[in-house]
């Protein structure tokens, strides 16, 4: 194999030598579809667009763009479509996502060789780098550099808005001195929504730039009709896939803990469910289902409980359950909750805590007596700056495995804490408001387990465990699951 890459760049004239895998990627050309192959193609126009809701609203915050026919590209016999030279601007926003650099590197690639002449601008750290005009020259040295590579390293990505008038002004100002005829935000969709109203502004300047939204995001929520996926979320789910099955063959190995592992998925849980295909854990919460049964914090540590102790009688003290980081937004009762202790440590401030239950309503206290002491000292932390209760500060959820032993019914409620504390500490955040709950329930796979029938393996196997004597309960672990293209937690 040849040597490894120089460590420092550019320190002398020579070409830096890669090692054979590296060659290899860079050599990989990706399948791209004939139409922009060839550049053939016929621009048809579709039906005005509208909005799924909100109409009057929209369309009055976008009076430029609400309205605007849908286009699409046809393959045509003949000479490739005409381009004159461009010069176009792209922008990475928002978390990192496989398939941004190729993105770009496509987009390279069809001006060079479509529209000979043009330049193609890269902004550097994100929409920020659009506000102040810092920018660098994308060539084919760069380019072939990145290719078939990972991470947002190109341009380095941000996640600042552009959104105030001073913000939009700059933006305008940087559109105009660079003369851009299009921008390409390729971002998620908080980025595509704002490059939704930078694209309203410039439309209201006169501006000449077209502004083209790009869906990236690994949590796969940014489809429609019109985009059936965003780019990113199969590499997420296959890298998860496979970390999650790493560790339920480790745990069907030890026979010893219940591993609670967060994924990402704030306001949807389609990378959960597709990770739950692929690797068949002991449970698996979805977020989209459970709120559609309106289940409470209760049934769901009720459905995991359940499931725990029906593994106990059968000597299986261990198991692996998948939660999205968003749950506890889907719980109706947290939102609840959280809102009314708000008011309370609002008006009375932190000494409130020693009496909360009986500042809050009837529904909320009970709620608040049944969560475990740490979470109830959790919900007393002062709020972040965005005004979320701060999940994070907990105590490591590991402990020695005891011998396994089926459960006395005594146990049951702590193993129902247990249940509740590691679904509440693996979420993400806890914010002011809420939305419904997740079940998992129904045709698809369930919360009880992302199962159908199970293969003939030992991934397959569901939960329990147990505590002291004939009264053991299981030990459990919360693991959060790393982003795409960092190392697995161990």
């Amino acid at each position: 194999m040849s040597a490894g890459r120089s460590s420092f760049r550019g320190s002398g004239p020579e070409k830096p030598a890669w090692r054979d895998a590296e060659m290899a990627r860079r050599a990989y050309v990706p399948r791209v579809p004939a139409l922009l192959r060839s550049g053939a193609f016929t621009i048809r126009e579709g039906e005005p667009t509208t909005s799924v809701a909100d109409h009057d609203a929209i369309k009055e915050k976008f009076p430029k763009l609400y309205g605007a026919r849908a286009v699409s590209l046809e393959p045509a016999a003949g000479a490739p479509h005409g381009a004159k030279a461009l010069t176009v601007g792209c922008v990475l926003s928002g978390g990192q996502a496989a398939g941004g650099h190729n993105c770009i590197c496509g987009l390279w690639d069809y001006l060079e060789t479509h529209a000979p002449g043009s330049q193609l601008l890269g902004f550097v750290g994100g929409p920020k780098g659009v506000m102040v005009n810092e920018k660098r020259v994308l060539d084919a040295a760069t380019i072939d550099a990145f290719r078939n590579s990972g991470g947002f390293t190109m341009l380095a990505s941000g996640r600042d808005k552009i959104e105030s008038a001073e913000q939009l002004a700059q933006a305008v100002a940087t559109a105009r001195a660079c003369e851009l005829d299009g921008l390409i935000v390729i971002g998620g969709d908080d980025s595509n929504t704002n490059a939704a109203v930078l694209a309203e502004h410039f439309a209201g300047a006169g501006l000449k730039t077209r502004v083209v939204g790009l869906p990236k995001t690994i949590d796969g929520d940014l489809k429609n009709e019109h985009c059936e996926v965003s780019f990113g979320f199969d590499t997420a789910a296959k890298l998860y896939a496979e970390l999650v099955g790493n560790i339920m063959a480790d745990c069907e190995s030890s026979r010893k803990y219940y591993h609670f592992i967060r994924l990402m998925g704030r306001e949807a849980s389609h990378l959960t469910l597709e990770v739950a295909l692929q690797t068949r854990p002991t449970v698996c919460l979805i977020g989209e289902e459970v709120k559609a049964e309106k289940m409470s914090l209760a049934q769901i540590t009720d459905q995991i409980a359940d499931a725990v102790v029906a593994r106990a009688a059968k000597g299986r003290n261990y198991g692996v359950v998948l939660i999205p980081e968003g749950l506890v937004d889907f719980i109706p009762e947290m939102g609840a909750l959280i809102a009314e202790i708000n008011e309370v440590l609002a008006r009375d401030g932190a000494a409130a805590d020693g009496g909360m239950a009986s500042k809050l309503s009837k529904g909320s206290a009970a709620l608040f007596e049944y969560l475990p002491a740490e979470i109830r000292e959790q919900l007393m932390l002062e709020r972040d700056p965005h005004g979320n209760v701060q999940a994070r500060r907990r105590a490591p959820l590991t402990r020695p495995s005891p011998p396994p032993a089926p459960p006395a019914p005594s146990c049951r409620r702590e193993i129902e804490r247990d249940v509740t504390r590691c679904c509440l500490a693996a979420t993400r955040r806890w914010r002011r408001s809420s939305r419904s709950v997740c079940s998992a329930r129904s045709s698809r796979p369930s919360s009880r387990s992302a199962r159908g029938t199970p293969p003939p393996s030992p991934r397959s196997s569901t939960t329990s465990a147990t505590r002291g004597g004939a009264r053991r309960r299981p030990t459990s672990t919360a693991t959060t699951a790393p982003r795409s293209g960092s190392p697995p937690a161990r």
